[in-house]
This record gives structure tokens, C-alpha cells and sequence, in this order.
């Protein structure tokens, strides 16, 4: 069967990475192509419609010369790009409060990386968003243990999403574990904080009788 994709390897317009798709030419469309080509792990599709070329003539080379142009620049003015790397911190929320435990806080941080394909030179239009679970955690909390996630959301500009309507998205996790205090531990925090509650009140009362 004859192959009219003059784009693999070996053909006439040959193109590095295309390994498909489909030509088609017809009276209202033209000549027609989607192409598909890979590079270093990233996949480009090109879809071409009544080209033309300088002289505004339709032709199978037309159809070729337009997709390896859509490639050209797919190639070279998108790359994928690490947004947020695995362990990444959020600032002012480096931990989250855990009751009941040996320690008052625990440690959380990104699971895994997050890399998007993105235009060269936008890095800094998107950022990470942090959206927990939980604000507590009641003791005992194992190391790992899922608190939320982060997405990542473009500041600027329009965000046209992805063809399945999913966006990159990553765990948020403990970064240690936290042990359950003892009975004994929790008796004597508890009458600290009885204490601790009375003496405010009477602080608040007697700052407030002079002032």
C-alpha cells in the first residue's frame, strides 16, 4: 500500500520525529495533513487545511512545508519545565498543627515534582497554589500522609487547560512522623491549659479594670 505521508523517514519530506498520521485532500478542504512528531519525549500535532504555497496553489509539498513550519516552532518555543520540585515548601505554611502528639506541629511538603509544557519564557506565569485538607491533625500522624494538594495556576493571560480538563496536580504530605503523647502527657497538657485559660481571663480582667 502506498504511503502518501512524504514526511516519514526516508521520504521525500522527511521531517525528524514525524512518525504519522493521516493526508487528505478535498474540493471544499484542500490539501489537507495531520502530522505527529516526537522529539526528547515531546509529542507535537499538527493539523493543516487547504495549504497553499507562495504562489497560493494548492500541492502536496504545500501541505508538508506548513506542517514542518508548525513543527519547527512547536519544537522551539515549547519545552516541558519543572514548576515545582518534589519537597517544595510553601512559605508561612511549612507545617500544620497535630493535636494529642508528642510535638504541636508537623512538617508537610510537595510529594512529587511538577513539570508543565509551557512557551519559552512563561516559567514565571505559573504558579503553585496550595489547597489542604485539613488545618489539624489529631495524633498519631504518619510520615506521608496526604494533607492536600497543589495545583498549578497560570497569573496571566489566558489558560487554555487540557484536552481531558485535567490540570498537573501533586500530593501534599507529612514530612515526618508524630507520635501519640502519652495519657500521662496529655493529663498534665490539659491542666496546663486549664491554668493557662484562667490566668488570661484574669490578666484580661484586671488590664481592663485599669485601663
Amino acid at each position: 500500500m502506498e504511503n502518501w505521508n512524504f514526511m516519514l523517514p526516508g521520504l521525500v519530506y522527511e521531517y525528524e520525529g514525524v512518525d504519522g498520521l493521516k493526508t487528505g485532500t478535498t474540493t471544499l478542504a484542500g490539501y489537507c495533513f495531520t502530522g505527529t512528531a516526537e522529539r526528547n519525549g515531546t509529542r507535537l500535532i499538527a493539523v493543516v487545511m487547504n495549504a497553499v504555497d507562495s504562489q497560493g496553489v494548492g500541492s502536496y509539498k504545500a501541505r508538508f512545508d506548513a506542517t514542518a513550519k508548525l513543527f519547527d516552532y512547536g519544537f522551539a518555543q515549547f519545552s516541558k519545565q519543572e514548576i515545582v520540585p518534589a519537597n517544595y515548601t510553601f512559605e508561612g505554611q511549612e507545617s500544620i498543627a497535630v493535636t494529642k502528639g508528642k510535638a504541636d506541629k508537623v512538617g508537610i511538603a510537595v510529594k512529587d515534582p511538577i513539570s508543565v509544557m509551557i512557551k519559552a519564557n512563561e516559567k514565571d506565569l505559573y504558579q503553585p497554589k496550595l489547597i489542604l485538607e485539613t488545618d489539624t491533625m489529631e495524633a498519631e500522624v504518619k510520615e506521608g500522609t496526604v494533607v492536600g494538594k497543589v495545583v498549578i495556576e497560570r497569573t496571566e493571560g489566558t489558560d487554555y487547560g487540557y484536552i481531558n480538563g485535567d490540570g498537573f496536580t501533586a500530593d501534599v504530605v507529612t514530612t515526618e512522623t508524630v507520635e501519640r503523647a502519652s495519657g500521662f502527657s496529655l493529663y498534665f497538657k490539659a491542666i496546663g491549659g486549664f491554668f493557662a485559660s484562667i490566668w488570661n481571663v484574669i490578666t484580661g480582667f484586671v488590664g481592663g479594670s485599669f485601663s
